[in-house]
């Protein structure tokens, strides 16, 4: 499980990155096309800005913690189905055109929807390993500290020593 954990631990940078670069060029394709364009806004990023900014944060606050991780875990697994309802959204918004229609550029298609924009929905099944290991480290530290004999407060103190 520990070797199932590390490998985990750098596929869930692998994946960090990977969104990173991909939400990254998103936002600024988006925000050029507009600017070329002279459109208010043909996409709201901001969600997907958010979504981003939020994983990285839990990525980051799930390795810096020692003991709680859960809460990070089920964090990231909500943004990861964010992640999966914005690709859907990012595929209905600049998916292939309607029928009839012949197709004169580039769109979106369902795998580059997945693959670019979906891919953080690995990252909460990524940390399972570490949080199981981690679990399991604390309570086998519990049960140690639990056998561990307590010293006793009145160790080498006997009723002889009163009288003297």
């Amino acid at each position: 499980m520990r070797t199932w954990a590390a490998i985990c631990r750098v596929g869930i940078w692998i994946v960090t990155v990977l969104m990173l670069f991909f939400q990254i060029l998103t936002v600024m394709g988006i925000k050029n096309y507009d600017t070329a364009v002279g459109a208010a806004s043909s996409y709201e990023v901001a969600p997907l800005v958010l979504a981003t900014a939020l994983m990285t944060v839990t990525v980051i606050v799930f390795f810096a913690l020692r003991r709680g991780r859960l809460v990070p875990l089920i964090i990231a697994a909500v943004l990861g189905l964010c992640f999966v309802a914005l690709a859907h959204s990012l595929h209905v918004y600049y998916g292939p055109p309607t029928t009839g229609v012949i197709p004169d550029g580039s769109y979106l298609t369902v795998w580059k929807a997945l693959y670019r924009h979906a891919l953080p929905v690995l990252i909460p099944f990524m940390m399972i390993p570490g949080w199981l290991v981690q679990r399991e480290d604390n309570r086998a530290a519990e049960a140690a500290a639990e056998a561990e004999p307590m010293p006793s407060v009145l160790e080498g103190f006997t009723m002889s020593s009163l009288d003297e």
